[in-house]
């Protein structure tokens, strides 16, 4: 609500009251006074709100630093994990992949030492025929070796 100005005030109190005030009238000199005093509250007032303002945009400030720095934390920690959590499964599969790897070569190895049992049988095989097949030409021909 604005304020009136004494001419205002004064046709208001004598159309609700029937009262005919002066424009020196003290009770005029009193709403004024009344008035000033009261501008000096509310501008102590709004000085007031406007440091509670600014006390409150700092700490915004500092609560939005500490959130920031609480979810960079969390971020890194989360990432952090994830890559250990990463790690141990690669090592563990490579453990895996080892242990295969090994019973893979071991498995070669038999495979190979059959195969060279097998090649050993095979020459003495071999022998064995020539020899035989020597005894059976030599007595084809008539001659003993």
């Amino acid at each position: 609500m604005s304020s009136l100005s004494p001419q205002e005030l004064i046709g208001e109190v004598a159309k609700r009251h029937g009262v005919l005030l002066g424009p020196n009238d003290p009770i005029l000199v009193t709403l004024t006074l009344n008035e000033l005093i009261l501008a000096g509250y509310v501008d102590r007032v709004e000085q007031g709100l406007f440091k509670s303002l600014d006390h409150l945009s700092g700490a915004q400030a500092q609560h939005i630093d500490a959130a920031r720095e609480i979810a960079s934390g969390l971020i890194t920690r989360a990432a952090d994990y994830g890559a250990d959590q990463i790690h141990q499964a690669v090592d563990d599969l490579v453990t895996s992949l080892r242990a295969g790897l090994a019973a893979d070569v071991q498995a070669a190895r038999e495979a190979a030492d059959r195969a060279e049992q097998a090649r050993t049988a095979s020459n003495y095989a071999l022998i064995g025929v020539a020899v035989l097949l020597a005894l059976v030409v030599g007595l084809l021909l008539g001659r003993v070796i």
